[in-house]
């Protein structure tokens, strides 16, 4: 029976790695910084980044790039139709510290009232939270009250490195199935041979016109984006 937390089987799929990556990249530092002249804003924005182009290597992606302003890119090759970009910004609030960030995760939530542990006299109040209160029986994450979670938006770049890692997961045993589907024999009287033939398609490929780094009039000025099948940004 489907599980009525997921809107789809993949986002069930999906749902204890995207969570296990959300917890150790929310615990990297990328406050940004208003006040800043340079791209990004923090040098320690860069850590991520290199962080996620690693991760992106081990998934199987050729053609990551991490740019000296702080841009990851990457290709997941897809099995026809449109070129989709997937895209999410790493930089977190200036306005509260992002350092030592300790995400709390509660287990199937009640619906009552949670208590920050780093700082009990904060609290999340269902009765002043519509939105929390309709997540009964939800997993939750929040901070301990001491910092900003960084949700906005780890939980976008959680969200694509997961859908990323399911995605090229699925295509690689596309291919080995049709790679064990292609094997034939030449004739009755002659011994087998193996004429394995890849047919997994390949996409075409994604242009994306790169740009001088943006100025945006947001909240935060970092724009970062995140990899899927095209070729993406951080």
């Amino acid at each position: 029976m489907a599980d009525p937390r997921y809107p789809t089987p993949i986002a069930a799929e999906v749902a204890d790695d995207v969570l296990e990556r959300f917890l150790r990249y929310v615990q990297v530092d990328t406050q940004s910084d208003e006040d800043s002249e340079t791209y990004p804003s923090t040098a320690k924005q860069l850590d991520l980044g290199k962080m996620l182009a690693a991760e992106l290597r081990e998934i199987g992606l050729e053609d990551v790039e991490l740019t000296e302003h702080g841009y990851v890119f990457a290709t997941l090759p897809g099995s026809g139709g449109p070129t989709v970009g997937l895209i999410a910004h790493m930089d977190t609030s200036s306005d509260e510290s992002g350092t030592n960030v300790k995400p709390q995760v509660v287990r199937d939530y009640d619906g009552g009232d949670i208590v920050l542990p780093g700082d009990p006299r904060k609290v999340l109040r269902a009765s002043e939270n519509p939105i929390l209160a309709e997540r009964k029986g939800h997993d939750i994450v929040t901070t301990d009250g001491t910092t900003l979670l960084g949700a906005d938006d780890k939980a976008g770049v959680a969200e694509i490195m997961g859908a990323t890692m399911h995605r090229s997961a699925s295509a690689s045993l596309s291919t080995r199935r049709s790679a064990a589907a292609s094997t034939t024999s030449t004739s009755r009287d002659s011994a087998p041979t193996s004429r394995t033939r890849s047919t997994a398609p390949r996409s075409g490929g994604s242009t994306t016109r790169r740009s001088p780094p943006p100025r945006c009039g947001s909240a935060s000025k970092d724009t970062a984006s995140i990899p899927g099948r095209p070729r993406t940004r951080w």
